[in-house]
């Protein structure tokens, strides 16, 4: 094995593993520019945290994948991907009347907040498409404390790009009264909101003080209690997540309706039907309820694809009546699809001409969830420069797109925007504040303590 392991290293190296190893380099830098792209592409590419990929590729190293004396450590690679960030952050915007904007914050234990502003150009909407990272453009990130300050970051990013066409968001309370100070001082700009923010505060009016689903969500919540570490524990509902409930429970109706199935198949002679229907028999009372459930989160999941895919255009709406309409079976059903053709109704009036408008920011939202992941390293304890890295998974991620940053951006720049914009971290102001104190040294402590008493006798 060792002999084959040996014959293989002599193989003639591939141009990728030339380019790899002697690639061109800019100035100080000890690892090629190919190199330092494949390191930011795994991490755009994958959920790989840095110190994973600094460990596979010193994994590579000695398992002589290529040859380096040396790998980079994860904060080598942080601060690579950073600094692609910055390069897409502040790399001059092309200036149309067709940008869209998605808004969004995002805020962890400190008193201060994430505001992301992403664009995109709706000349470049194709119907039938979702929106990808590769759409986008990373117009803003800013730390703030005051929502007052969103109005000023749009205005910067106007600046930017010129005065958008369109603003997308989920309507939060912290970001529409800046939107509506915008949409009052620049007439042309529109807002749509977020479809699936939308249809969940639809559901959530609907739902919220329906007895028949707090009754359920009951039976759901005191079921995951009992089946826990039980014979039946497979049967276990999913969690309900208390903030995004309605955005998020079409998973909990299906295990309803799965596990009904299930019971009902459950002959008398298993050893396990007893258990289950002393367990699970309210499924049985809920049986009708549970119908309605799907059928309402049903039409919501299907008026937000058809807004992901065919965005909102002149004849959006219609589409969308006819595909809820053969959905529809219950009376409070057609109520709800004409609550939710009625929106997209009004929004699909904003539609100037043959330019279609987006209608789901559900993408900002992928987003932040791509921030927490090249920020796991550093807990929830506030926000990192690693802030600057999420600007990184935005448009092109090619070779020529990623190296254009490392020959054009000083990495001193990237340090002074993370002292300007992020300033001291919390983790900073722990140590600044409490003070460490020396660990004591057990095991030494152990050792001396078994010498004297050998010593002694």
């Amino acid at each position: 094995m060792l002999a084959e392991g040996n014959r293989r290293s002599k193989k003639k190296p591939s141009a990728q593993s030339n380019e790899l190893i002697r690639g061109t380099r800019v100035k100080n830098s000890h690892y090629t520019t190919y190199f330092k792209w494949m390191c930011v592409f795994i991490i755009i590419r994958t959920a790989t945290t840095f110190r994973g990929i600094a460990s596979i590729l010193d994994t590579q190293r000695i398992c002589n994948v290529f040859n380096l004396e040396k790998t980079p450590c994860h904060t080598t690679v942080r601060r690579w991907i950073n600094h692609v960030g910055y390069y897409n952050l502040m790399k001059e915007k092309e200036k149309a009347d067709d940008w869209v904007y998605f808004i969004d914050n995002l805020i962890r234990i400190e008193n201060r907040k994430v505001c992301l502003i992403l664009g995109a150009r709706l000349s470049g909407l194709k119907n039938g498409q979702y929106l990808s990272y590769e759409d986008l453009e990373s117009i803003g990130i800013w730390l703030f404390t005051k929502n007052s300050d969103i109005e000023a970051m749009i205005e910067h990013a106007i600046t930017l790009t010129g005065v958008p066409n369109q603003i997308c968001s989920d309507e939060g309370p912290d970001i529409m009264p800046s939107i509506r100070k915008i949409m009052a001082k620049y007439a042309e700009v529109k807002h749509v909101p977020d479809i699936m923010h939308k249809t969940g505060n639809m559901l959530k009016k609907k739902l919220e003080e329906d007895a028949r689903w707090k009754k359920f969500i009951g039976f759901v919540t005191e079921s995951k209690r009992r089946l826990c570490q039980s014979s039946l524990s497979c049967l276990c509902p999913p969690n309900l997540r208390g903030k995004s409930r309605f955005l998020n429970c079409k998973n909990v109706i299906e295990w309803a309706i799965r596990a009904l199935a299930a019971l009902e198949k459950t002959n008398i002679t298993d050893p396990n039907w007893r258990q289950m229907n002393e367990k699970l028999g309210w499924l049985t009372d809920c049986k009708h309820d549970m119908v309605l459930f799907d059928e309402l989160f049903r039409l919501a999941a299907l008026a937000k694809e058809a807004v992901r895919k065919l965005h909102i255009g002149k004849i959006t709406w219609k589409v969308a009546e006819d595909l809820l309409g053969e959905e529809v079976v219950s009376d409070e059903g057609r109520q709800f699809t004409k609550g939710i053709i009625d929106f997209l109704k009004v929004q699909c009036e904003k539609c100037n001409g043959n330019v279609s408008l987006v209608g789901s920011s559900e993408i900002i939202e992928s987003a932040f969830s791509k921030l927490k992941l090249l920020d796991r390293e550093c807990g929830n304890s506030g926000f990192t420069s690693s802030v600057l890295g999420l600007a990184a998974c935005f448009g092109g991620t090619d070779y020529k797109s990623v190296a254009k940053c490392f020959e054009e951006c000083d990495y001193k720049d990237v340090e002074a925007w993370g002292k300007k914009y992020v300033g001291e971290t919390i983790q900073k102001k722990r140590r600044r504040v409490l003070k460490s104190q020396k660990v004591e040294d057990l095991g030494s402590k152990l050792t001396r303590f078994i010498e004297e008493k050998i010593m002694v006798a």
